[in-house]
């Protein structure tokens, strides 16, 4: 989380005010990217995961993990090879199954140690607020530390990401500062989630080592690594904490499978994390030329991420745009995309004439002793001659005149990305977030890439001259951030 109050010399983009992030959330399931059961998607800009998949050793190490045996319940050789790694002792390393379940876990820990509001950021990941509205607690959006250092005026559960899911922003060292003090001030329980720390490509943590190890620490390896569908991660207790063994005893027995934990101990290895190191220029290449390629059709991108992810406000789906002059050598469509609207799809056959019961002998082109069939235009348009498909004579052969295709572009945010998914790609939605007609975009490789510009065009239609908005992409915060929603 960041604080993105904009200062006196920016004027920001004026957005209407975010719509309230849903409260009722014990009867549905928060809002994630990823798979879902909607259309099948090739190309998944809504998941934050490593666009190169795993590193070899992972998923050797998982696949070869032992499926025929229970893993030790303790996780002990685990544990001491996590604590090793971080230089702590054993009894600070709980293993959890993912990042949602350490949430939901350490919520009810907080809920028992007599807790009642939960302070979590304002865009943030949902199922910080999800766990303590299922618990009955009272949950206080904060749209910047400041507002999160003034919420906690008693003990509370506060919740930091850094760098932050959607935004992808980091705090620097006077926000720590502010937010330590704050806890010391309030007694408060504060959690830091480290989830997208493995893939900051930009800078370095401004956490100091003294107040890490004064927090509890959520890492989930399974984004960097590539195998989010392994449900792994662990915390990092503080190193005096009276909440470690009731967070411990609220687990559920083996609460790691065997692919798990391979990915935990493979996790913690140095050629591992030289790999993902060596990966992060390569992501922050192919990400400015992502934003770029998508600047040209009127994504703004919110400035400030450090991350492989970022928040982006949609096109203007209203706005009159002019027909790009030059040609989209990315595409390689041709002059045609500035002359023809995207194909829709054609119209269904008609049925054939059912056969007659009776055998009888008919000439080329009968059918079954129906009258002969006229010859269909160009594009199933029709019989060549009639009503659909004109005829064009300058003295020479006869040659058919194509239809005008209609093309409808969408109107609306939802209906764009829609669109697109029926093209097979998905992007996350920001709705969820608070935020309608923005999305969160994650970096992916230059074939993906292209197929989104591809389905750009189809959906939109030819390529627009993007125009700058007069002023630069910005969050506007509601009013009553500070208030619980409820």
């Amino acid at each position: 989380m960041k604080d993105m109050k904009p200062k006196p010399s920016q004027m920001p983009m004026q957005m209407q005010t975010p719509t309230p992030i849903p409260t009722n959330t014990r009867t549905a399931l928060p809002v994630h990217g990823g798979t879902d059961a909607g259309p099948p998607v090739t190309c998944d800009f809504s998941t934050n995961a490593h666009p190169l998949g795993p590193p070899p050793i992972v998923l050797d190490a998982v696949l070869a993990a032992d499926r025929q045996r229970y893993p030790d319940p303790a996780y002990t050789a685990l544990r001491q090879h996590l604590a090793d790694w971080h230089g702590v002792e054993r009894q600070r390393v709980v293993p959890t199954a993912g990042g949602a379940e350490a949430i939901r876990r350490i919520t009810l820990a907080a809920m028992l140690a007599g807790i009642r509001r939960v302070c979590v950021p304002q865009p943030g990941f949902g199922d910080y607020a999800a766990a303590a509205q299922a618990l009955g607690l009272t949950v206080v959006p904060c749209e910047d530390v400041a507002a999160m250092a003034a919420a906690m005026d008693l003990p509370c559960l506060v919740w930091i990401c850094d760098p932050c899911n959607p935004t992808g922003h980091t705090l620097d060292a006077p926000q720590w500062q502010a937010l330590e003090q704050a806890r010391q001030r309030s007694g408060s329980r504060v959690v830091v989630d480290q989830a997208y720390e493995p893939l900051r490509l930009h800078g370095a943590s401004a956490l100091p080592p003294s107040l890490a190890d004064q927090v509890w620490r959520l890492i989930c390896p399974n984004k960097a690594l590539g195998l989010t569908g392994v449900r792994a991660a662990y915390l990092l207790a503080p190193a005096h904490d009276d909440w470690r063994d009731r967070i411990a005893a609220l687990a559920a027995s083996w609460v790691l499978s065997a692919e798990g934990e391979a990915l935990l101990m493979a996790w913690a290895q140095t050629e591992v994390q030289e790999e993902l190191a060596d990966s992060h220029a390569l992501l922050s290449e192919w990400g400015q030329e992502q934003q770029r390629r998508l600047a040209s059709w009127g994504f703004q991108v919110l400035p400030g991420s450090v991350t492989n992810f970022w928040m982006a406000q949609l096109p203007d789906l209203g706005a009159d745009n002019e027909l790009d002059p030059e040609l989209d050598l990315d595409l390689d469509l041709g002059a045609t995309r500035r002359a023809v609207a995207p194909l829709q799809p054609l119209p269904p056959v008609p049925p054939m004439p059912a056969r007659p019961a009776t055998t009888t002998s008919h000439s080329p082109g009968d059918v079954g002793g129906a009258e002969p069939l006229a010859p269909v235009g160009p594009l199933g348009g029709g019989p060549v001659g009639g009503g659909s498909v004109g005829v064009e004579s300058d003295g020479g052969p006869q040659r058919p005149v194509l239809p005008g295709l209609h093309h409808t572009p969408p109107t609306t945010p939802a209906a764009l990305l829609a669109a697109l998914r029926h093209h097979g790609i998905k992007l996350r939605d920001a709705t969820s977030f608070g935020h309608p007609g923005w999305v969160r975009m994650s970096v992916q490789t230059p074939a993906s890439q292209m197929a989104l510009l591809t389905a750009l065009h189809q959906v939109l239609g030819p390529h627009p001259v993007a125009r700058s908005r007069a002023v630069s992409p910005s969050l506007k915060r509601p009013a009553d951030s500070h208030k619980d929603p409820t």
